[in-house]
C-alpha cells in the first residue's frame, strides 16, 4: 500500500532526525541555512549511506532506484525535501549571488512559518508617487 507517489509508508521521526543530522541540523526546529558547498564540506553524501539504506524500505522500489542510487548533493536535497513533506515540513530555497555565482541557500520551515513568509512577500502597498 502506498501513501503517495513516492512512499509505501510513513517515515518515522527517528529516521527523520538521523537524516537531518547528516545535513548539520540538530532538530526540526533548527533554522540554520545551508547550501551545496556546505554539504560538500560536511561530507553529507558519505554520512547519508547508512540512512539511505534504511530509507529504501519506505520508498516505492521504482522511486528508490531513481532517488537513492548514485547519491550526490542535489539528490540528497531532493530526498530531504520529500521526507520533510511527509511531516508537513519544508525546505525554503533562496537564491543569492555569491562571488558572481548563483547559490541556492536552504532553510528548514514548518507549514506555519512558510505561510507567514509567503504572506509577508505577497503584501504590497499600492501607492502612486507623482513628481511635479
Amino acid at each position: 500500500m502506498k501513501i503517495n507517489q513516492l512512499f509505501t509508508k510513513q517515515v518515522d521521526e527517528n529516521l527523520l532526525l538521523r537524516l537531518l543530522k547528516c545535513f548539520g541540523l540538530v532538530s526540526i526546529e533548527d533554522k540554520r541555512t545551508f547550501c551545496k558547498f556546505d554539504l560538500q564540506k560536511m561530507g553529507t553524501v558519505e554520512k547519508l549511506v547508512p540512512v539511505v539504506e534504511d530509507l529504501r524500505s519506505f520508498y516505492l522500489p521504482c522511486k528508490a532506484k531513481v532517488y537513492l542510487d548514485n547519491m550526490d548533493e542535489r539528490k540528497a536535497i531532493t530526498v530531504l525535501k520529500q521526507v520533510l513533506r511527509l511531516h508537513e515540513l519544508f525546505l525554503q530555497s533562496k537564491e543569492k549571488n555569491f562571488n558572481n555565482r548563483k547559490v541556492m541557500f536552504y532553510t528548514l520551515m514548518s507549514e506555519d512559518d512558510r505561510v507567514q513568509v509567503n504572506h509577508m512577500q505577497q503584501v504590497s502597498i499600492d501607492r502612486v508617487l507623482s513628481f511635479s
